[in-house]
Order: C-alpha cells, then sequence, then structure tokens
C-alpha cells in the first residue's frame, strides 16, 4: 500500500550483507571467503528505491561511508544532469571513506 511505500522511501530496509554478495565487487575480487565474511560482518546493507537519493553532495555525514552496490544501477547527477552510472559490483566513496576525499 501507498503507507508502506513512503515508509520505505524515509527509512529503507537494513540488514546485514553476506560474504557472498562480496565475492562480486571488482575491489574484493581476490579476497579468502573469510576475509570476505567479516568485512560481511562489519557491513549494514541498505535498500533504496528507484529515484531515491543515495549520496547528495555537499551533505555532511557524521560516519563516511564506502559503497557497494550489490544489485541495480545508480544514476550519478550534478545540478540535475545526469554525468554518469554506478554499476552492478561497483564501489564508491572509498576515498572519503580511506580520507583522501
Amino acid at each position: 500500500d501507498r503507507e508502506s511505500f513512503e515508509q520505505i522511501k524515509r527509512e529503507p530496509p537494513v540488514g546485514r550483507a553476506k560474504g557472498s554478495k562480496l565475492r562480486n565487487v571488482e575491489l574484493f575480487r581476490f579476497c579468502s571467503q573469510a576475509f570476505l565474511e567479516l568485512l560481511a560482518a562489519a557491513c549494514v546493507m541498505k535498500t533504496y528505491l528507484p529515484g531515491q537519493s543515495v549520496v547528495v553532495e555537499g551533505d555532511e555525514e557524521e560516519d563516511v561511508r564506502m559503497f557497494v552496490l550489490v544489485g541495480g544501477v545508480l544514476s550519478v547527477e550534478l545540478g540535475g544532469q545526469q554525468i554518469g552510472t554506478v554499476l552492478h559490483g561497483s564501489t564508491f566513496g572509498e576515498r572519503a571513506f580511506l580520507g583522501q576525499a
């Protein structure tokens, strides 16, 4: 129903990732399964709906995050214009996460 949909838009479901989801990510391709399971235990998995913003340029976060896209495609926009896409298995935000941004 519409109310449930609006609730999910405001507060996306959150859960834990599984190491097998990270196996298909280029950055982690050569990591052991044991490492992936440890990494997954430290990850928080979020679901976003079509049209929902994941990150907004200029917004300051208390916790700097690195994102791993385990499904779907994201549009990258600047000034309301699409300037790129992020595909399944890609990462973004790692430079900020590592303090290099």
